[in-house]
């Protein structure tokens, strides 16, 4: 028997994976510091060429890193990341992979986690969090991957 139909959507994706082919913008840049896919970034030090992970609630929000089969998994964190100086991509704009602190719905604004451990991904919480200007478009049950569109 052959497939006679495909999802456009995989039911769960990979952190920092694009999602699908839609229109997105994606742009290179040089990683400052160590960069893991699916985090947020900010300008670096120069704004032109770098981006890092963001630092605390006065960050802006740049876009999210991207996941790329090249990158190498760190024996020590157990994650893949962007080394200082590499070269990153980091989508812009477009639907993402994300992972979230706690339950979404489908179309909750979405924010950075400015503070914790967790620092860098995603919620829908506004208070003491960094504005995306995107929204949810899975819901989630609680913690979890779920899909953000910039």
């Amino acid at each position: 028997m052959s497939q006679t139909t495909y999802n456009t959507v995989h039911p769960v994706g990979l952190e920092g994976a694009s999602v699908d082919e839609t229109l997105r913008r994606v742009t290179s840049f040089l990683a400052e510091g160590a960069v893991t896919p699916g985090y947020a970034v900010t300008v670096g030090t120069d704004a032109d060429t770098q981006r890092k992970l963001v630092v605390d609630g006065n960050s802006s929000f740049n876009g999210v890193a991207l996941e790329q089969c090249t990158l190498v998994i760190d024996d020590s964190t157990n994650l893949a990341s962007y080394k200082d100086k590499e070269g990153m991509s980091v989508q812009e704009k477009g639907r993402i992979w994300v992972h979230v602190d706690a339950a979404v719905a489908v179309d909750d604004p979405a924010y950075v986690l400015a503070t914790g451990v967790d620092k860098g991904r995603f919620t829908k919480t506004s208070t003491g969090n960094i504005a995306t200007g995107g929204k949810f478009v899975k819901s989630t049950a609680g913690a979890g991957l779920t899909i953000l569109e910039l």
